[in-house]
């Protein structure tokens, strides 16, 4: 969960150019019924683009024009810099190159306080060092942005509080190995409606397994769109479920039709008693930078409700 203030991204000295889009995601708790979702983006020695941006509201989107897939820049407002030069899907992306400070390009939007909202985005960029910034926030719209420059942490998805609801870092964060990509023993609520982890990884070994261990005793957990990404390269095999069945991946066998975040098929278990386990290994390249993502909801609550989700060589 993203507290009120923290930046969705931020940062002044990314260490490497990063050509290829990643995805930021967080879960946001509405402040106001208008929220304002901002980018600044200064890039002096390249640019930075951003596409598909998106805020949900269970399924419905709240953003216009989040692709800038009309080829132009309204209703976002701000500085004027959507082309057709480096999207991630579609035709179109906002880049922004603005030399000496940040410029901004910002979207209104209405909500009902206290709804929970799922907020992304794509991004990349060319060049490096302290020339190269963001700061990417989301505000109630009584509040002014500011040029504030902060740094994200690298705190683990996972919690030994007495409950644990969504939170952490998320797509632009770096998985430390040996770290649960999202743990918990004690779930504080149901979360009915999917939301999404993501993180960035460093192989270690020419193969990795990513696996998901889950208990639920009250009712079911389920997972879909499960992904590992080397650049455009997919590596998992049948990520979303949608053979209806298990294979490749190996473990209980747990696919079915009754609640995918897409498609038709997603996995779904509801095993009492212990984790039950499902796990997938692929083929990779040491030192190769992976995009890790997968989407899961829950039923019940309670520690009797528990995820062991890891990555490891």
């Amino acid at each position: 969960m993203l507290t009120p203030g923290t930046p969705l991204l931020a940062f002044t000295n990314p260490c490497n150019t990063h050509p290829v889009y990643f995805q930021v995601a967080w879960l946001y708790t509405a402040q106001s019924t208008n929220e304002t979702i901002s980018f600044g983006l200064r890039n002096d020695p390249a640019s930075t683009s951003v596409d598909d941006v998106s805020v949900m509201n269970g399924t419905q989107q709240l953003l216009t024009n989040g692709g800038f897939e009309t080829g132009s820049l309204s209703p976002w407002q701000g500085a004027a810099h959507v082309g057709a030069g480096n999207p991630h899907s579609g035709t179109y992306s906002y880049n922004d190159g603005v030399v000496g400070s940040l410029d901004y390009v910002y979207q209104t939007f209405q909500t009902v306080p206290g709804t929970l909202l799922n907020i992304s985005f794509w991004i990349s960029w060319g060049g490096s060092g302290p020339l190269v910034q963001t700061n990417i926030t989301i505000y109630p719209s009584a509040t002014t942005a500011t040029t504030t420059i902060v740094t994200t942490t690298t705190t683990p998805i996972s919690t030994t509080a007495p409950c644990w609801t969504p939170s952490g870092p998320t797509g632009n964060t770096m998985l430390t190995p040996g770290t649960p990509l999202l743990a918990f023993t004690n779930a504080c609520s149901a979360i009915p409606v999917y939301f999404q982890v993501a993180w960035l990884y460093t192989a270690e070994s020419t193969t990795e397994t990513i696996s998901f261990g889950l208990r639920n005793d009250p009712a079911s957990t389920s997972v879909d769109d499960v992904s590992v990404m080397n650049g455009t390269q997919q590596l998992l095999s049948n990520g979303g479920f949608e053979t209806g069945s298990l294979s490749p991946w190996q473990g209980a066998a747990h696919v079915g039709a009754g609640n995918p975040n897409s498609g038709t098929y997603s996995y779904n278990d509801g095993v009492v008693g212990s984790l039950d386990y499902v796990y997938q290994t692929f083929q990779t390249v040491p030192g190769t930078l992976l995009n890790i993502s997968f989407w899961i909801s829950w039923g019940g609550s309670g520690s009797l409700v528990q995820t062991n989700i890891t990555i490891y060589p």
